[in-house]
């Protein structure tokens, strides 16, 4: 059976069955139980050979002994038993399972720690590698396909998705989490909630694939801890933007009291947190940093028409709110276009003499709760060029009551009424409360009304700008799947230098030897062994020229005092280099001391490419400010290996510093193009050669004698 079949028996079966069943209440009970509410239309097998009838069901006593053979099999028993019933499922030709017990970790270390001596993880592990059939997790819930009313979660859960055409699926290393969001009334509909824990089989990438072949499914969602392959996760993540799915990860772990926190929970290596953003950035995927602001993006994505959020008009009842909101989206970069001379017109009939018409808009206090002006305000704002989301405020705090008052019902049914009116091809109408605490009536009505709901004025303003990005991504042109391929000269072995380098830390000049084949240039440069020939390089060079340091492993040479710049006679190249050689003998471990003489180029504006082989996300290319800016402001922006051109660009458009790039108050600008192609190259490399483990150029600088950028200095470091 192909893995994709293997998948769909796991969230789509048409026959179930429930090892463990029993007329006790728990797991296999609470399965049947959530199967039947659902409305599931297949057959239920319950499993047990204590029991004749579970339920009102016949039990079988084991799975050999079924009838048929079912799609699924829920494997409601102890971590001890699961390897012998996989075993049976396997032999009874089912497609796949869902495990919910633990204890698939090491002793004391919860579902993580070195776990090689727990026999029931390794024949777990024996059975999943061969393939045979697809296991969600262990330690999980198990999944609920909202759309297709199946379900193999084995706890309570909400029914109100049920039968929902169109919606989020939703993948959670965290069963509960996955509860909370589901059962969360915040106008997100779901298709899908899917428990994965561990992921010894099934991964989230998997899942994710599988909910792409769903037509209900209009969002991707996942809450992750770790993601076991980066490469198939990252084809995923590129085939949903292809077909216009939106991706939102809430990925945590990320601090060293996080990550410890997740190798307990589910045994997961959370990775770089760097390097996991550079690839939902690279994908166009959303990340979010808390479950409101999840909830917030979902609502967006999945309203009667998904907001693309590229320009908002706000408007609310309070002035207070008009200065909070436009601090905060300001500083979210949220884009609020002016209004026009004849909007403003409009409003100014609207308002009372001392209104002041302005995007955020105030319609004073007079103007809350009168439905008739909040759909005239509505219908004007939609009208405004550059506005495709127009968003209202009202709050309805539930501290005295759990009921709306007249005014928020007014409130709502002028709100709907102006989402009617500007009708399916405008912008999209959004409430924004600017608490999170609201009566659950008010985000059900704004939703039946055709209003998006969102709660919380910092969750929900930070969701609009995350799906803002993503419309200006996808405005770009998306994915771009014209990668890089690299050019060198013909004939260049760059493999064989390589190889014949030996592993550790190389020269500066070698490494320079390598960028060039890559076309990344250098200055003149050549090594010496001592003053006089020293002497002799710097007059073929020309002078001034620098001075470095040229040992073996040695690839801080600054801090040592083992760089020296700018020399312009012979005089002082004589004397420099003997310093250097001096120092050499003392840091040099038996290894003869050199030094590199280099044509030296009058410093700009510094920069840094490099790169390195990371254990879990494969080749990344970095490129930022560079120098001493470095480590002080840590401007660098990364991507996954290979790259685009396109890739290049927004690396550098994301930098604090990229106006420095264009000659910011005067200063020279530089080739971004050129850049790009620098940090193409760099990509290149790393791709084309894993066995380099780190790539530093630092500084970059760009040579106006030469018209190109230049390596000043290079670091090169072979596994």
């Amino acid at each position: 059976m192909e893995r994709s079949e293997q998948l769909d028996r796991l969230l789509r079966p048409t026959s179930v069955a429930v090892v463990g069943a029993s007329t006790r209440p728990g797991w296999g009970l609470e399965a049947i139980s959530n199967l039947r509410a659902l409305g599931f239309t297949g057959s239920i097998f319950p499993v047990n050979p204590r029991y004749e009838e579970v339920d009102g069901l016949r039990c079988h006593p084991s799975l050999p002994e079924l009838p048929t053979v079912p799609d699924l099999a829920i494997v409601a028993v102890p971590a001890r038993a699961v390897p012998a019933v996989l075993t049976e499922a396997v032999a009874k030709g089912i497609g796949s399972a869902v495990v919910y017990a633990s204890g698939f970790g090491a002793s004391g270390q919860g579902e993580g720690g070195d776990a090689s001596e727990n026999v029931v993880r390794t024949e777990f592990l024996d059975l999943c590698d061969r393939k045979q059939i697809a296991v969600l997790g262990p330690n999980c819930l198990g999944a609920i396909n909202y759309a297709g009313r199946v379900s193999s979660w084995g706890i309570a859960m909400p029914f109100t998705h049920a039968g929902v055409r169109s919606g989020v699926a939703l993948v959670t290393q965290s069963g509960s989490t996955g509860l909370m969001l589901a059962s969360a009334n915040r106008g997100v509909p779901f298709a899908h909630v899917v428990s994965c824990g561990n992921q010894l089989d099934v991964t989230v990438a998997e899942l994710f694939d599988a909910c792409l072949r769903d037509p209900a499914v209009g969002v991707l969602a996942a809450q992750v801890e770790g993601v076991p392959d980066i490469p198939r996760f990252r084809s995923v993540l590129e085939r949903a933007a292809a077909c216009d799915i939106p991706v939102v990860i809430l990925k945590v772990g990320d601090s060293e009291l996080g990550q410890e926190a997740t190798i307990a929970h589910t045994g997961s290596l959370s990775g770089s947190a760097v390097v996991f953003e550079a690839l939902l950035r690279q994908c166009g995927a959303i990340q979010v940093r808390d479950l409101d602001e999840m909830l917030a993006v979902c609502a967006l994505l999945t309203g009667p028409r998904p907001a693309r959020a590229r320009g908002i008009a706000v408007f609310t009842s309070s002035g207070g709110e008009v200065g909070l909101t436009a601090d905060l989206g300001e500083s979210v970069n949220l884009n609020f276009p002016k209004l026009p001379p004849d909007v403003a017109t409009a409003m100014e009939t609207l308002l009372p003499d001392f209104g002041r018409v302005s995007n955020p808009l105030d319609l004073t206090a007079g103007g809350w709760g009168d439905a008739e002006m909040y759909t005239k305000v509505i219908v004007a704002l939609a009208s405004v060029e550059g506005v495709d989301t127009v968003v209202g405020m009202n709050g309805s705090p539930s501290l005295e009551t759990d009921e709306l008052d007249e005014g928020t019902r007014a409130a709502i049914s002028g709100m709907a009424e102006g989402a009617r009116l500007v009708g399916p091809g405008g912008p999209s109408v959004v409430n924004l409360s600017p608490l999170t605490d609201v009566v659950g009536a008010l985000t059900r009505g704004l939703s039946a009304g055709g209003v998006i709901p969102l709660v919380g004025l910092n969750p929900g303003l930070t969701a609009l700008s995350k799906v803002a990005q993503r419309s200006r991504w996808v405005d770009q042109g998306g994915v771009d799947s014209t990668i890089h391929a690299g050019s060198r000269p013909a004939g260049a072995d760059v493999a064989g230098l390589l190889a014949a380098a030996g592993s550790g830390t190389q020269s500066e000049d070698f490494a320079k030897d390598v960028l060039g084949h890559y076309g990344i240039a250098s200055p003149a440069r050549a090594v010496v062994s001592t003053p006089d020939a020293a002497v002799a390089a710097a007059d073929s060079i020309g002078y001034p020229v620098a001075l470095k340091l040229a040992v073996t492993g040695v690839a801080h040479k600054t801090e040592l005092g083992g760089v020296l710049l700018g020399l312009s006679t012979p005089e002082d190249v004589q004397e420099g280099s003997r310093k250097l050689l001096a120092l050499g003998t003392t840091v040099s471990a038996g290894t003869d001391a050199q030094v590199l003489v280099e044509a030296y180029v009058q410093q700009g504006l510094e920069l840094i490419i490099g790169g390195n082989q990371d254990p879990i996300y494969g080749p990344v290319v970095m490129v930022g400010l560079g120098g001493v800016l470095t480590e002080l402001l840590s401007d660098v922006s990364h991507r996954l290996a290979p790259i685009s051109s396109r890739d290049a660009s927004a690396m550098l458009d994301e930098l604090a510093g990229t106006k420095l790039l264009d000659g910011f108050r005067g200063g020279p600008g530089l080739d971004r193009d050129a850049l790009a192609a620098a940090v193409l190259a760099a990509s290149q490399l790393l791709v084309d050669h894993p066995q380099i483990a780190e790539l530093d150029i630092n500084p970059l600088v760009f040579d106006t004698a030469r018209g190109t950028f230049v390596a000043l200095d290079a670091l090169l470091v072979l596994a």
